[in-house]
């Protein structure tokens, strides 16, 4: 299962906490698992089966952001994987087998939760914003370091979401959402909820959501989980 796929998960001592909550929902793909972390905000999330690594500064957003999402990449490209699944301490796979169309689309592709870049202003890239987790094989990554530097910094735009869009442009790399592996509802009730939660729910029962975020209490993890094991057991 989840053959030369490596998991890693960048968190940081104030969201660490999200990560030992869904720290299952790493675990479960049964392969390695890296926790990236700042030098100087550091997760203390200690765990058989989890390897620490402190990679650059602490920020949100800015050129300190992307320098630091650039080494991630740089640092998975040590390892032997063929395949890197990169989440953020909110992000993850609710099933333990990765889709297969995540193998079988791999090439030149990198698999994100894409959403619409709302914002007026002209880019020359996609007005899409990438946001975690993030699928992609090791020729994307190398691509995309071998090309980061070419995308000048954004002062509308300082987010790692836009960067991974732009670095990724640049290397002539194809994109792919996460929501074109679902598949048709499973039942003839459409869903009528106005409640994104419920909508949620509704997507991972019937239509085979698997890739969520943002995911940031117990209580959405918990309600993810149990909406597919409903899947998996309807199935």
């Amino acid at each position: 299962m989840n053959e030369d796929t490596l998991v890693a998960v960048c968190a940081y001592t104030g969201d660490q906490h999200q990560v030992i909550n869904a720290l299952g929902m790493y675990l479960h793909h049964d392969t390695r698992v890296v926790l990236f972390s700042p030098e100087d905000a550091p997760a203390h999330v200690i765990y058989p089966g989890i390897e620490r690594k402190f990679v650059g500064k602490a920020c949100y957003i800015g050129a300190d952001s992307w320098t630091r999402q650039k080494k991630h990449l740089e640092i998975l490209l040590q390892y032997p994987h063929k395949f890197f699944f990169l989440c953020d301490s909110d992000s993850f796979c609710l099933s333990a087998k990765f889709p297969e169309e995540l193998y079988r689309l791999s090439k030149n592709t990198i698999w994100s939760n894409e959403i619409t870049e709302p914002r007026p202003h002209a880019s020359k890239y996609p007005k899409l914003a990438f946001q975690p987790s993030y699928w992609l094989s090791r020729e994307v990554a190398e691509k995309m370091v071998l090309n980061w530097d070419k995308v000048a910094y954004e002062i509308l735009t300082p987010y790692i979401d836009f960067v991974m869009n732009a670095a990724s442009a640049e290397a002539g790399i194809l994109h792919r959402p996460f929501t074109s592996l679902e598949h048709t509802p499973l039942t003839e009730e459409p869903c009528t909820a106005s409640d994104p939660w419920e909508v949620l729910e509704y997507r991972i029962k019937y239509m085979g959501t698997t890739m969520m975020h943002p995911i940031k209490t117990p209580e959405q993890l918990n309600r993810c989980i149990a909406a597919r094991k409903f899947y998996e057991s309807a199935r």
